[in-house]
Parts: C-alpha cells; sequence; structure tokens
C-alpha cells in the first residue's frame, strides 16, 4: 500500500502536561488528551515558562515508539528566527504597554467608521488574536463597547481611540 503513515500518536491513549505556544507569548499552555479529544488551554496567568522555555509531556499508551513520536514533537519546534521573533514581539508589548494613555476600566470613544464614534470601556491592555503570529504587535487595547460589542484599538492614537 502506497497509503499515508500512521501516526506516531496513534497507539497514545492519554497524555499531558505543559507546552509552549509561540501565539501565547511566554504563557504556557496545558496540554491534555484522552482517546481523540484533545484540549489546549491557557494556564494560569502564574505560571510562566521561565528562560528556558522548558515543555513537559506524558505520554500513556501501548506499542508506542518513542523515537517516532519525538521526531513528530521536534518537528513542531519553533526555529531560532521564530524564537527570536517572539520574544521581539514580547519586548514590544511590554515597552508598549508602559507608555499607553488608559487603563483598564477608563472609559473612552472609539472610531468605528470614517466619521463614526462609539463610547466603551477598557476591559484589556496588550490584546491578541488567537491566530496572530506571534511577531505581529499586541493591540493596546481591548474595549467593550456601550451596545456590549468588543473589539480592539490597533493604535494608541487620538484618531483611533480618545478620552470619553
Amino acid at each position: 500500500g502506497g497509503g499515508k503513515a500512521a501516526s506516531p500518536l496513534g497507539p497514545v491513549v492519554r497524555s499531558k502536561g505543559f507546552v509552549w505556544l509561540s501565539s501565547e507569548g511566554r504563557r504556557s499552555i496545558f496540554w491534555s488528551q484522552a482517546g481523540r479529544h484533545l484540549a489546549l488551554e491557557k494556564a494560569d496567568e502564574g505560571v510562566d515558562m521561565g528562560p528556558g522555555w522548558k515543555q513537559e509531556l506524558v505520554f500513556i499508551g501501548a506499542g508506542m515508539d518513542e523515537a517516532r513520536i519525538r521526531a513528530a514533537l521536534d518537528a513542531a519546534l519553533v526555529t531560532e528566527e521564530e524564537l527570536r521573533d517572539v520574544e521581539e514581539g514580547v519586548q514590544r508589548t511590554k515597552d508598549a504597554a508602559a507608555n499607553l494613555r488608559f487603563g483598564v476600566g477608563d472609559l473612552v470613544e472609539c472610531r468605528v467608521g470614517p466619521d463614526d464614534w462609539q463610547a466603551g470601556e477598557i476591559v484589556a491592555l496588550g490584546y491578541r488574536e488567537p491566530d496572530w503570529p506571534a511577531s505581529r504587535p499586541s493591540a493596546p487595547y481591548q474595549i467593550r463597547l456601550d451596545d456590549d460589542g468588543l473589539i480592539f484599538a490597533p493604535l494608541d492614537d487620538d484618531e483611533v481611540i480618545r478620552r470619553a
């Protein structure tokens, strides 16, 4: 048969641990797998991967091929260049957050069209969409509009967001 090779993770019935995803900055992710269900959840805010960005996973199953599992996981690791991009993005976010004009809870108006503004409240600083690449800087603010919609301000500028 010329079919696709079976996944090295096929014999795994349960796995769990902590991993790091480049899209999540320095926050660790809890990995929990049982059967065909895999959950990746943000770990407690207090859990930081630290300078070594260590990852730990435990696999349980029968007939597992450790070398193939390691090879598959190693192939998913970020490159040195990608890691530098993440570090630079983390630093840019820290630098930008130190100089923001508004804080969580501040009342603002946000441009939602060429001449349209809506009132809202800052609900988060350093906002990121889950699918943004690590090299993309965080948006300075996430805002809950008075109509309960959530938006983000891509820039900390009076042409985008202003004090209410």
